[in-house]
């Protein structure tokens, strides 16, 4: 289990103080095996490289609580202070594997641990989507950079923030121990309210949750629910759609052989027998095509791993781009639940032609070829059934699609398509704030002087990331508004240039912003428009915080709206101001470098350029504005790629049926085609003989398709942007492709009936 923090409009916060941990311990009667987690980030030197890694601290009982041998050397204990366990794959990375890697050491921070073991390749921590590079003792890892000014107590380590995982006690329920944390948890809080009153309203307003991890946590799991969702109820339309298919298929292919049939009957073969032949036939042919098919899939997984995003870090760490740790590898067991469902379809399908087979009248079957109406109707109602599925999937595909354009065509409000992102930790190096202040200023100046740049900018929080810096504005004429009601970010003077943003009124920074009180602000039009509607915004003061004490900022510029987490968001409040030099909790920045060109012609020369300055320091991280745009848009983008494959191979498998239907009724009636050319009719009005065999199967299910796509549009509507689920452009396109598709299916059966000898078709009755 894991303990939540639950707060109105705000995601879950799985960090708590240390001391409610120290409290659990000592007084849970329904938790046991109490374990304490928390990611950082931050430098790790070893072999005399230095790279930016993500530690786990955790508290000595973390391995033993979890059952996790090693797979090398040991893991860690209650008594370790200063050892470390490495994760599996960043051994593999960053130490070849190298099996006399026990007993070095490396150095994070200030601080030196001894490599005691490696981690089993299977094991990520209680995280599935990326893990930790190492895991270190949480008492031996605090003040890591060895500040004067903290003082490691029982105080200090009782604040410390940390996430909070535990087993429930045997024979307890869930409830019972919700019920006994909670309770344990608001006398917590009630000694934290005496201790800290101002952050009274912030944990009143908050509940305890306590939820299963047995599946392990998992952002990505519930980001994408949606899409998985999605994906099964495809997978399970198109199942709907093969059996279909394959039922009509079998029984055109029954017509066809009617006077076969009928001859192994005369002569004495049994109706068992016979059906026996139609199901081997079937399930011959769906077994090679379930196997080929699961091979398909699997060389497939490429394609899917490519639609999803990179993991993010948590914390303050959660705006970075981390290694995805998702095992996607061929499945024994969903090969084989593929082939049996696959197998089980055919079979069913073969249900149809077995029952024609079985009440195949002899004497009809061997003097006429009419075929039987009452399976037309059947095979009619099965391809009905095709064209209402296919017609919903392609209107859900279109849908998606529409989507995903009009997110591409959303303005941001910057210069999405001409600036390279460039992250960088000078703590890697031991940076002073001076040394971080002097670095930002080179790297500046040292851009600007490129060829082919046009600005170069620093701030602490990047784009697009699906998430950013927020704060509480208050303001000192009104009470405070909610929680977290403004998003801000710190910037260098040269920033909103850079960006190609505009100030609409007042102005930017300069060089001598930094140092001004009140802090000189640029705030947004939204911002603007929300504190201070109908007014002029410059020259205002507010802070941030629950409780006014004195302006921490003043208003000198307005700058134009941007997006700033995603490109679904509405604008949020914004403030810029501007500091050289790291904010106390953050110790990267990221460089933007505005390109006249493409943006990805630059990176080599920015590297080159921070190489120069300080060989220690790596971009821990470069990318592109365009690329984060493209990345934040990962669910659309799968969302439409999953629709559209579904809706592609559900309109092959209905022109499929349609065909098969036409096909059966040209076979069953081949020799009233042959009388009506050897009396004279005419290849148009054969054709519209033919035609009206599909025109009730397409009706049914272009009405049927119609009113199913209503709700599953509705269903789809989280999931679209400025997309209405009726679109009419959508429907029409969908008509289209459908009308398109029946014209194919009609196509080849219609041209071999025009081809048909009236000679030999009488000939062979």
């Amino acid at each position: 289990m894991q303990l939540f923090e639950i707060h109105p409009r705000v995601p879950p916060r799985p960090y708590f103080q240390y001391g409610l941990l120290r409290i659990l311990r000592e007084h849970s009667s329904t938790l046991t095996g109490i374990i304490g987690q928390v990611e950082t980030a931050g430098p790790l030197l070893h072999g005399g490289t230095v790279e930016r890694i993500h530690p786990l601290r955790v508290t000595g009982n973390y391995f033993a609580e979890l059952a996790i041998p090693p797979a090398l050397g040991r893991v860690l204990n209650d008594h370790d202070e200063q050892a470390a366990v490495l994760c599996h794959e960043y051994w593999e990375r960053s130490f070849g594997r190298n099996p006399r890697v026990l007993g070095q050491t490396v150095r994070h921070y200030n601080r030196a641990f001894t490599i005691v073991g490696v981690a089993p390749p299977w094991f990520t921590g209680t995280s599935i989507d990326s893990s930790a590079d190492l895991w270190i003792p949480m008492r031996g890892s605090y003040n890591l950079l060895d500040l004067p000014e903290i003082h490691v107590n029982n105080a200090f380590i009782d604040e410390s923030f940390t996430e909070i995982v535990a087993r429930l006690r045997p024979g307890v329920t869930l409830a019972k121990a919700q019920a006994e944390t909670a309770v344990l948890w608001n006398r917590y809080n009630q000694e934290a309210n005496r201790r800290d009153p101002a952050n009274r309203a912030f944990r009143d307003e908050a509940r305890l949750e306590l939820r299963s991890i047995a599946r392990g946590t998992s952002p990505f799991r519930e980001q994408s629910s949606t899409a998985l969702w999605l994906l099964w109820s495809g997978t399970g339309l198109l199942l709907l759609i093969g059996a279909a298919n394959a039922g009509g298929l079998l029984l055109a292919r029954a017509g066809s052989r009617d006077k076969e049939t009928a001859v192994l009957l005369a002569i004495g073969a049994g109706r068992a027998r016979i059906a026996s032949l139609w199901v081997t036939e079937g399930l011959t042919l769906a077994l090679a095509g379930s196997i080929l098919g699961t091979l398909a899939a699997y060389q497939a997984f490429p394609l899917l791993v490519r639609l999803l995003p990179p993991a993010r870090g948590v914390g303050v760490n959660s705006l970075e781009l981390r290694i995805r740790s998702l095992p996607f590898r061929a499945d024994w067991r969903m090969g084989a639940l593929a082939v049996a469902a696959c197998d089980l379809i055919t079979l069913v399908a073969g249900i149809a032609p077995v029952l024609r087979s079985s009440r195949l009248d002899l004497w009809s079957a061997l003097k006429t070829s009419i075929g039987d109406r009452r399976h037309r109707r059947f095979q009619s109602a099965l391809c009905a059934l095709q064209v209402a599925l296919s017609t919903v999937l392609l209107v859900s595909a279109g849908l998606a699609v529409r989507s995903l354009a009009t997110l591409r065509a959303v303005p941001t409000g910057f210069d999405a398509d001409h600036i390279a992102t460039f992250a960088v930790d000078p703590t890697v190096a031991r940076y002073t704030k001076e040394q971080t202040e002097s670095l930002q200023r080179r790297l500046i100046d040292g851009a600007l002087a490129l060829p082919g740049v046009s600005g170069a900018a620093i701030a602490f929080a990047p784009l697009m990331r699906g998430l950013g810096m927020g704060n509480l504005a208050i303001f000192p004429d009104r009470p405070p508004e909610g929680r977290l009601n403004i998003s801000y970010n710190v910037v260098s003077p040269e920033y909103f240039e850079t960006m190609g943003m505009r100030i609409v009124a007042g102005h930017g920074f300069d060089r001598n912003s930094a140092g001004a009180k009140p802090l000189p602000a640029v705030v947004n039009q939204t911002f603007a428009a929300h504190f201070f509607p109908g007014q002029n915004p410059l020259g205002k003061l507010f802070a941030t915080g629950r409780k006014w004490t004195e302006p921490q900022f003043q208003i000198v510029g307005v700058v134009n709206d941007t997006k700033y987490r995603s490109l679904r968001e509405v604008p949020p409040p914004i403030y810029y101001i501007t500091d050289f030099g790291p904010m106390p909790q953050y110790s990267t920045f990221i460089l933007h470098v505005r390109s006249s060109g493409d943006p990805e012609s630059l990176i080599p020369a920015v590297t080159r350029l921070l190489h120069s300055i300080d060989p220690r320091l790596p971009f821990y991280e470069v990318t592109t504005l365009k690329a984060d745009i493209a990345r934040s848009l990962w669910q659309d983008r799968m969302l439409a790629a999953l629709a559209t494959a579904f809706s592609l191979f559900s309109a092959v498998l209905a022109t499929a049926g349609l065909y098969g239907l036409l096909a059966f009724f040209v076979a069953a009636r081949r020799r009233e085609i042959g009388l009506r050319m050897a009396l004279g009719a005419m290849p148009a009005h054969l054709g519209r003989l033919l035609c009206r065999q599909l025109i009730p199967a397409i009706t049914l299910g272009l009405a049927a398709g119609a009113a199913l796509s209503f709700p599953a549009a509705a269903w789809l509507r989280s999931l679209l942007y400025q997309v209405s689920p009726t679109d009419p452009r959508t429907i029409a396109f969908t008509l289209l492709v459908m009308l398109f598709a029946i014209a194919l299916a009609a196509s080849i059966p219609t041209w071999r009936a025009l081809r048909t000898d009236p000679a030999s078709s009488l000939r062979e009755e």
